[in-house]
């Protein structure tokens, strides 16, 4: 009896040519393989199947290949599925979609449905979009990823309400949400300005075991800083030691901002905070928003440390914020300190002095000359 070898991606690798590495070619030497009574390994077939540049043919050609291997499984098939969409060839994905719904050996699961509604979403179908999801939920797959895909698809098609009706669904139906659920329904209240209501989705979510993650809350904390929702971003910040998650330097920097010039006292906190966080730093990001909001303020010795706390990141400040920094400084009679500066910290960090710095030590200069007078 002959025997039979498996034929793995490292034997595929060996026997192709580096110069000639196409999917043509490996498809022609895996194909000889099985046609000599070889079995193919269905994770290089898998491999194949993902290849950037693939085309529909080459799709179906490893789907073909794959039957006669004896290895043609659902994964494989949703894979092309997906690879089909991805290419706008929704007609070939319909056809690989049939045949999963006639065959017994390979059954649509929920990753057979979301390419569709992930693609028709794209198209701004959203007839099709529900076809898909209600065709999903009768076969009893819709679980997390297929809402999810429902639920991004409503946000791109700007279905807000839709979104939230879904949301209630979900919970009904007892499906787990996760962080991907999270954000279309935080991004259907923010296009609704339903901004309490995130809060609430955000506790309910918790409540209910949801470990919140921060890129949520960052999103979260951004959309309160574009719509000035001061009050809503300070319970927010406040309740991340209750849902136990660690701010990053955005969240700090988020909070600066939100603050801004109104609240100097929390804005020397949250900052005060981050510097002696054990595991973050501020960034340049940080450094520009206290410049911006001290120069607004007309706090120079703040802005003054700041330039000196970031040269001990390593942080260069710009010539621009050099600027700032000696304009009220002169402005604030504080002339020495400009010059110093200038003269010494700008010529250490070789920095040209720009016209906007010398204007204002000229002013400076003048003012002090009319004053001794």
């Amino acid at each position: 009896m002959q025997q039979i070898r498996c034929i793995s991606s490292r034997d595929v690798t060996m026997i192709t040519p580096s110069h000639h590495n196409s999917i043509d070619f490996e498809l022609s030497n895996l194909t000889r393989s099985v046609a000599t009574g070889n079995h193919i390994s269905s994770r290089w077939l898998t491999t194949l199947m993902e290849r950037q540049g693939i085309t529909t043919k080459q799709i179906f050609d490893i789907l073909h290949l794959s039957r006669s291997n004896k290895s043609l499984d659902t994964y494989l098939l949703n894979i092309a599925l997906r690879r089909c969409c991805e290419r706008d060839d929704v007609v070939s994905a319909l056809k690989i979609y049939d045949e999963m719904k006639l065959s017994s050996s390979t059954r649509s699961d929920s990753f057979s449905y979301i390419p569709f509604i992930e693609y028709y979403g794209r198209k701004g179908d959203l007839a099709k979009c529900l076809k898909f999801f209600e065709e999903a939920k009768k076969a009893e797959v819709a679980n997390v990823d297929v809402y999810n895909a429902i639920l991004r698809s409503f946000i791109r098609l700007s279905q807000f309400s839709s979104v939230f009706h879904i949301y209630e669904h979900m919970k009904k139906s007892k499906v787990r949400r996760n962080n991907k659920t999270m954000m279309p329904i935080v991004k259907s209240l923010i296009a609704q300005e339903k901004y309490q209501d995130i809060l609430d989705v955000l506790a309910s979510e918790f409540s209910d075991n949801l470990q919140l993650d921060i890129t949520l809350i960052n999103y979260v904390l951004e959309a309160f800083s574009n719509s000035k929702q001061i009050s809503l971003a300070t319970d927010l910040w406040h309740n991340l030691k209750i849902y136990k998650i660690q701010p990053t330097t955005k969240t700090y920097n988020l909070m600066i901002s939100i603050y801004g010039s109104n609240n100097i006292e929390q804005v020397n906190s949250i900052y005060s905070e981050l510097k002696s966080s054990k595991y973050l730093n501020p960034d340049m990001l940080t450094f520009r928003s206290l410049l911006h909001i001290y120069k607004q303020v007309n706090f120079p010795l703040k802005m003054l440390e700041i330039l000196e706390f970031m040269d001990e990141m390593g942080i260069p400040p710009s010539v621009r914020q050099y600027g700032d920094v000696v304009q009220k400084l002169v402005e604030g009679s504080m002339l020495p300190r400009a010059r110093k500066l200038v003269n010494e910290r700008m010529v250490e960090a070789e920095k040209k002095p720009n016209t906007y710095i010398f204007d204002h030590l000229m002013k400076g200069e003048y003012d002090c000359c009319n004053y001794d007078e």
